[in-house]
């Protein structure tokens, strides 16, 4: 219960996040790419940091800046990792197809 509180918690901070940047929606097919920004150089699965911001990509499909998160209206066009040792973080660039 508190791992869905937390999940919850972050995807209506995407949700409000998207919708304060006040861009056009985007109705048709959607190309997503990830880059991460992690804090020292240990090993990690990108499919596993992907999953991680599932409910951030979930958040703003709420938003309605996307139409949706399915294979018939997203992609993703892929993922780049890069080591900030002050300032990890992860952004999620969004763009028609």
């Amino acid at each position: 219960m508190t791992k869905a509180k937390i999940v919850k918690s972050h995807r209506e901070i995407a949700c409000l996040i998207a919708k304060s940047l006040k861009s056009k929606p985007i109705t048709s097919f959607a190309k997503i790419h990830y880059t991460f920004f992690v804090p020292n150089k240990i090993k990690r699965d990108e499919s596993n940091m992907i999953q991680s911001c599932k409910p951030y990509v979930d958040g703003i499909v709420d938003s309605g800046l996307i139409a949706g998160d399915d294979w018939t209206r997203l992609t993703i066009a892929g993922v780049s990792v890069e080591v900030d040792k002050s300032n990890p973080r992860v952004v999620i660039s969004i763009e028609a197809a």
